[in-house]
């Protein structure tokens, strides 16, 4: 199997649940819903010879333009690291704000069985953790 053939099996899977989605420019999955887009990308990874193990990595938009202040990492620290389904990560924006993503990874080796069930508990999570953000002033979506 290839990583094109597992995305292609994932854009299916995830139709299942959002008929809209569709594969964007840089080959992921793009998931659009009432509460917000979220994305699929899958990754191979390789520990031992002849292992291969396909791992997708699910994630939505929180916040853009987030200041990273004290009050922010402290946060991070204490409640937004780790989420039954995910945590969240700031990644580098521009003019040196961030931009806050809820990430969940899951192993699709064997099965897609919980992808849609992921996908949507990524897009709740980001668009929950999106008022979070915007009532303590750490960024807006």
């Amino acid at each position: 199997m290839s990583v094109e053939t597992v995305t292609n099996a994932v854009l299916k899977e995830v139709q299942r649940w959002y008929p809209d989605s569709i594969l964007d420019r840089d080959n992921r999955v793009m998931v659009s819903s009432h509460h917000g887009a979220a994305y699929v990308d899958i990754g191979e990874h390789s520990p031992g010879e002849g292992d291969v193990f396909y791992i997708a990595q699910v994630w939505a938009h929180i916040a853009f333009d987030v200041e990273r202040t004290p009050e922010l990492f402290e946060w991070l620290a204490v409640s937004g690291s780790d989420f039954l389904l995910g945590h969240v990560v700031l990644e580098e924006g521009e003019d040196g704000y961030a931009v806050a993503l809820f990430r969940n990874r899951l192993d699709i080796t064997n099965s897609l069985d919980a992808l849609g069930s992921s996908v949507a508990a990524v897009i709740e999570s980001a668009h929950e953790l999106g008022s979070e953000f915007e009532d303590r002033g750490f960024g807006l979506l």
